[in-house]
């Protein structure tokens, strides 16, 4: 369970409102300003490039975690077990990684099960993959022109450089940025046709008439 507070100044609400903000779409929206902003002088690379690759990865996390939180809390309405508490291979969903919740809410739908063979489901893979490698970057003076097996996928996209550099280099490109930012569009839309959320919480509903029957699936 996460760890919360109580602001001294809400000491006397014995419930918490009933209501909630979707953030998802501020990250993407930063991201495209960004892009707006080197695309306009046509660079080869941009200081920008990394932190949009980020806040589109960013965008895709939350959204998917924003959607599942709220068919949570339909199925908890409706007397259902909620999503993020099914086990699959001995691990919560809550405690899964990015794309075992992907396929865990394709899988919650009983709708397009060979997703993970897509090349959508790819690229977000990739993608996330890239921004960890971002995020977590380590320079490698020894054998700089070496670059992390993860990242071959996107290479092979033809969205990177091939100077004889590192691939911080290489892969801070402008194609690189609008390819991140289309696929994380890509994404929440899918999902948003998908559960109908967050914007059509009846629709939602729908989905909760076949949910024992789909959760022994799982």
């Amino acid at each position: 369970m996460t760890k919360t507070f109580k602001p001294s100044e809400f000491s006397n609400l014995n419930e918490a409102p009933q209501s909630f903000q979707i953030i998802s779409h501020y990250y993407l929206e930063t991201a495209e300003r960004l892009l707006e902003l080197i695309d306009g002088d046509k660079p080869r690379s941009s200081g920008h490039v990394f932190s949009i690759i980020i806040l589109s990865v960013t965008s895709i996390e939350s959204h998917l975690h924003e959607t599942i939180a709220i068919l949570d809390k339909i199925l908890v309405l409706n007397g259902c077990q909620k999503i993020e508490t099914i086990v699959v291979e001995g691990m919560k969903i809550k405690f899964q990684s990015t794309m075992e919740k992907v396929k865990a809410l394709f899988k919650f739908y009983e709708i397009e099960t060979d997703f993970p063979n897509s090349k959508l489901y790819k690229d977000i893979s990739a993608l996330i993959d890239l921004r960890n490698e971002i995020i977590h970057y380590r320079p490698d003076f020894d054998s700089y022109i070496e670059y992390p097996a993860r990242l071959k996928y996107i290479y092979d996209l033809g969205l990177t450089d091939t100077m004889n550099s590192p691939w911080t280099t290489n892969f801070n490109t402008l194609k690189l940025a609008k390819w991140s930012v289309l696929i994380a569009n890509q994404f929440n839309e899918k999902i948003s046709q998908l559960t109908k959320l967050p914007y059509a919480i009846s629709e939602a509903k729908k989905a909760i008439l076949q949910y024992k029957a789909i959760i022994k699936k799982l």
